[in-house]
């Protein structure tokens, strides 16, 4: 019988990047930075985000279509968090295999204020009018900033094996890591 090697599911053809002005087309990289712009979403269902690294260069990663529910946690981060993508490089972009979120950025809205007394939302009183209350008529100045529970955990993430290249190795063999791994199905 025959034994044949291979280095198929082993991520052996990932390079760690020491930064994206490194990078070069049609090889596949390991690169850290942070997100810098909001993901957004391109015809075909496609999402693009842009990550820069430490010295300030920037590169757009693509989830592409076929990786189907990978895609919306790609639609989940925002500028400031810190992120490290898995992936090759084609057409200026990298398409990601993999996602390790190391942390996020803190995230707010503003809402109407609550009203001391009644404790009900107060309304709009108008363009550079402030706020009031409805009900008891208390008043204030201005809307206030809430921070927002972020829905996504720490850890490394992955695509379908639908959408997976031959190369790629399932988070399932990984072994112990420092980070939490959330294998596709």
């Amino acid at each position: 019988s025959v034994v044949y090697r291979t280095n198929q599911g082993t991520d052996m053809h990932l390079i760690h990047a020491t930064g994206i002005s490194n990078i070069k087309e049609m090889h596949s990289y390991i690169i850290e930075g942070t997100v810098s712009k909001t993901p957004d979403t391109i015809q075909g269902g496609h999402v693009i985000l842009s990550m820069r690294d430490s010295e300030g260069n920037e590169i757009d990663c693509a989830a592409y279509e076929p990786t189907k529910n990978f895609r919306a946690l790609m639609r989940k981060l925002i500028e400031g968090d810190e992120i490290v993508v898995y992936g090759s490089v084609g057409g200026n972009t990298l398409n990601i295999e993999k996602i390790q979120i190391r942390s996020l950025a803190a995230k707010s809205e503003t809402q109407n204020p609550v009203c001391p007394s009644c404790k009900k939302r107060m309304k709009s009183a108008g363009v550079g009018q402030g706020y009031r209350c409805k009900k008891c008529k208390t008043t204030a100045d201005s809307a206030v900033s809430i921070e927002v529970e972020r829905k996504l955990e720490f850890g490394l993430y992955e695509v379908p094996p639908s959408a997976r290249r031959h190369l790629a190795k399932p988070l399932v063999r990984m072994g112990v890591q420092d980070f939490e791994l959330f294998p596709s199905r």
